[in-house]
C-alpha cells in the first residue's frame, strides 16, 4: 500500500516534535512542507528527506495532491490553517491547543461537524504503551475507585519555546500545550472535571524578565487543582534548574495506587529505564510494570515511540481502517479547563465547568504585566 501524502504546516515545532517519528512511520510522507520562516521551511524539507515540495504559503501548502496534513503552526495562525485545510477537504492531525480563543476552536468544530472531515488532536500520551497500561489498570479496577492523581512537571528554563508574542508564544503558549495534555490525561483516567481552582504566575507566564541582577531560579508557573466525580487531580507546572525535564504521575485509588515517571528531572536516577511505571495494591510491595515494545520501537525514544503510534493511528483513520480514539471535542474539554485555570487564578476562587463565557486570555494576561503574583506558601 502507497504511503499516505502528508503535508506540514509549521516546520519549528515539526522538526523538534515530530520529525523522528515521521522517518519511523512508513504509513505517511511528507511531500509539502511550509512555515512562516521560509528559511525553516527548507531546512527542515532537506533534512526529513523525500525531496517535500516547500510551498509559499497554507493556500499554496493545500493545492498540492495531499491525503492528509499535519499542522504544527504558531499558535496565533492555527485556527486559521486548521480551517483552510477543512475547507480544502483534508483531514487533519493538530497540535493542542486549536486556537487562542474557545470561540473559534467551536467555530472549528462546526466546520469539521459539516465537512464530516477527520480533526484529530495530537495529544500522544494516549498512544503511549505505559500510559495505555496505566489506563487499562484503572479500567480493571486494579486501584479501585481513582481518588486522587497528582501531575508533576518540571521544565527546564532553557526549553525551546514556541516563537510569537508573549501572548501566542513563549512560556504561555509552551504552557497552555502541557496543560492540555496533562489535563486531556486526568478526563481519561478520572472522567471530565466539573470545577478548576488555580494559582498561576502570570507574569512569568508572559516572560516578565527577573530584575537586575537577580539570577534565575526555579519557579512555579501554575498549580491547578481539579474536582472530578469521584475524587480529584492536581497539575503542578514548575521551571527548574535541571537541564531534563521532569514528567511524574501518581495515581491513587481505594485499593492501591500506581506511578509513572515519563521524564527524569534532576530527583530521579538518570539509569531508571524510562517511562517507569509501578503498581502498588494496599498490602502488597509495590512492583513494576512492564510493557511490550515492538521491535522498530525499541530503538526510538519515549517521546518518538508515542508520536509514531499516534501518526500510526491518524494514517489509519484517513483510510477508514480504524475509528478515531479521539476527535476534536476531547482537544476542546482539556482548553475549556485550561481557560477556566486563567479565569480562577485572576478571580481567586473555584470556576465551574465548562465555562459559560469565553474569557479574553489576552486581556487577562495583559493585567499581570510586571505584577508577580506569588503562590500560597508550601505550594511552590
Amino acid at each position: 500500500m502507497e504511503p499516505l501524502r502528508i503535508g506540514v504546516i509549521g516546520c519549528e515545532i515539526a522538526r523538534m516534535r515530530y520529525h523522528a517519528a515521521l522517518v519511523a512511520t512508513p504509513q505517511l510522507r511528507v511531500t509539502a512542507v511550509t512555515d512562516p520562516d521560509p528559511r525553516l521551511a527548507r531546512i527542515w524539507a532537506r533534512q526529513i528527506g523525500g525531496r517535500p515540495t516547500v510551498c509559499a504559503d497554507t493556500l499554496d501548502l493545500l493545492d498540492q495532491p495531499l491525503d492528509a496534513v499535519l499542522i504544527t503552526t504558531p499558535l496565533a495562525l492555527r485556527a486559521q490553517a486548521i480551517a483552510d485545510a477543512l475547507r480544502a477537504d483534508l483531514p487533519v492531525l493538530a497540535e493542542v491547543p486549536f486556537a487562542l480563543h474557545l470561540a473559534d476552536m467551536d467555530d472549528l468544530l462546526v466546520l469539521a461537524s459539516r465537512s464530516d472531515r477527520l480533526l484529530m488532536p495530537a495529544l500522544p500520551r494516549r498512544f503511549d504503551p505505559s500510559f495505555r497500561k496505566l489506563h487499562q489498570l484503572v479500567q480493571e479496577n486494579a486501584l479501585g475507585t481513582p481518588e486522587q492523581l497528582r501531575c508533576t512537571w518540571g521544565l527546564p528554563q532553557e526549553t525551546d519555546l514556541p516563537s510569537g508574542d508573549s501572548i501566542s508564544g513563549g512560556w504561555n503558549a509552551h504552557w497552555q500545550f502541557l496543560a492540555c495534555q496533562s489535563l486531556d490525561l486526568c478526563f481519561w483516567w478520572q472522567g471530565e472535571g466539573f470545577a478548576v481552582s488555580a494559582d498561576m504566575e502570570m507574569a512569568q507566564l508572559i516572560g516578565t524578565p527577573h530584575p537586575r541582577g537577580k539570577k534565575a531560579q526555579a519557579d512555579a508557573l501554575a498549580i491547578l487543582l481539579v474536582t472530578h466525580p469521584h475524587g480529584r487531580s492536581i497539575h503542578q507546572f514548575m521551571r527548574t534548574l535541571s537541564v531534563r525535564p521532569e514528567e511524574r504521575y501518581f495515581l491513587t485509588g481505594s485499593h492501591g495506587n500506581a506511578e509513572l515517571i515519563a521524564g527524569v528531572g534532576a530527583s530521579t536516577a538518570t539509569n531508571l529505564p524510562l517511562p517507569y511505571l509501578t503498581l502498588q495494591r494496599v498490602g502488597e510491595h509495590a512492583s513494576r510494570v512492564s510493557v511490550d515494545l515492538t521491535p522498530e520501537e525499541r530503538a526510538l525514544s519515549p517521546s518518538a515511540i508515542r508520536i509514531r503510534r499516534l501518526l500510526q493511528h491518524f494514517a489509519a483513520c484517513v483510510r477508514r481502517q480504524e475509528e478515531p480514539e479521539i476527535g476534536p471535542h476531547t482537544a476542546r474539554v482539556a482548553l475549556d479547563a485550561v481557560h477556566a485555570a486563567y479565569v480562577s487564578a485572576c478571580e481567586q476562587n473555584k470556576v465551574s465547568l465548562p465555562l459559560r463565557r469565553f474569557p479574553d486570555i489576552a486581556a487577562l494576561l495583559c493585567r499581570f504585566q510586571g505584577v508577580r503574583k506569588a503562590l500560597p506558601k508550601g505550594m511552590g
